[in-house]
């Protein structure tokens, strides 16, 4: 592996909590340079000094941090203004930012289910205006929900419904269903129609013991004991998640496919039926290149000039 990171750039956004922590990490001492976005300054600050402390080369290897907002458009577009701004250019991307659902305020001040806006506008459109960033052969791993088959997914008419709001109330299968099929089906989509020089990776992680649960106002207080039972029995830790997904980022196999989607066991396998249906896909995009339209006046590719803030560098 770090003959794989030697000289590499990556980003990794969610980078500063969980399973984005521990891949940084893993990175960093495999010998990348690594920037990483979350949304608290202080934890963007104290992941500086976790990662120059890890660094297989620190003299060689370069860390920057940002605190960003992505609930939002306005917020995504703020944070990749400063990238393309700053000029970096990187190699490997890991997309980990999510949010358990929230019963009591469930959307974002974009009128977004705070899942959607986190675990698939937001990782779509900070990929989508960075792709100036991103060098050849590049590599993008989200990890979200890939290839997992219990519970049963939703159908794609409650995935629509759901995106549009007209389902207000809904299980936590069916909402991380529909996050993780429309996480699916957008990297598929921008393969075929945008980017062929990138190579998209999913996955899904298993059970990984963070303090994403218990520090959660959110995650519904009955599955606590099934999830302790799980982490005891299959889970890992967020350094060995960052292990595993570190692996599968540089593996040979991961670029086989313009989208490859991996189990916890590393094993390749496909994924949502909904992700290689096309016009399933056209209305993921759709909706997608809608709800940006909405909320910033930006179609396609386009950008807008604003204010930077929020970096951190060492």
């Amino acid at each position: 592996i770090a003959e794989r990171l030697q000289g590499k750039h990556a980003l990794v956004v969610g980078g500063t909590d969980g399973i984005g922590k521990g891949t940084a990490l893993a990175l960093a001492k495999g010998g990348a340079s690594v920037t990483v976005v979350g949304h608290s300054p202080k934890k963007a600050s104290a992941m500086l000094k976790e990662l120059a402390a890890i660094a297989r080369q620190p003299q060689e290897q370069q860390f920057q941090a940002y605190s960003a907002d992505l609930f939002t458009v306005q917020g995504c577009l703020n944070f990749t203004r400063q990238v393309v701004a700053s000029r970096m250019r990187f190699d490997l991307a890991v997309l980990t930012v999510g949010i358990w659902p929230d019963d009591q305020d469930p959307a974002t001040s974009d009128g977004v289910d705070k899942v959607l806006a986190l675990d698939v506008l937001a990782r779509y459109l900070v990929t989508r205006e960075l792709l100036p960033t991103f060098n050849v052969g590049m590599r993008i791993l989200s990890v979200l929900g890939s290839t997992v088959k219990m519970p049963p997914p939703p159908s794609a008419h409650i995935i629509k419904e759901i995106a549009s709001g007209n389902i207000p109330k809904y299980s936590l299968g069916d909402i991380l269903g529909t996050a993780g099929a429309m996480g699916d089906t957008w990297m598929q989509r921008m393969t075929t129609i945008s980017h062929p020089n990138v190579t998209f990776i999913g996955t899904w992680p298993g059970v990984v013991g963070d303090d994403l649960v218990e520090h959660s106002k959110t995650f519904p207080w009955w599955l606590r004991p099934f999830l302790d039972g799980g982490e005891k029995l299959i889970g890992m830790s967020i350094e060995e998640a960052g292990s595993v997904h570190t692996q599968i980022l540089t593996s040979p196999n991961a670029v086989r496919r313009p989208v490859s989607y991996f189990n916890v066991k590393l094993e390749g396998r496909q994924t949502n039926p909904l992700a290689y249906d096309g016009a399933f896909q056209k209305w993921v995009w759709d909706f997608l290149e809608g709800t940006i339209t909405n909320h910033s006046g930006i179609q396609h590719h386009r950008t807008l000039e604003n204010e930077a803030d929020g970096l951190v560098v060492v």
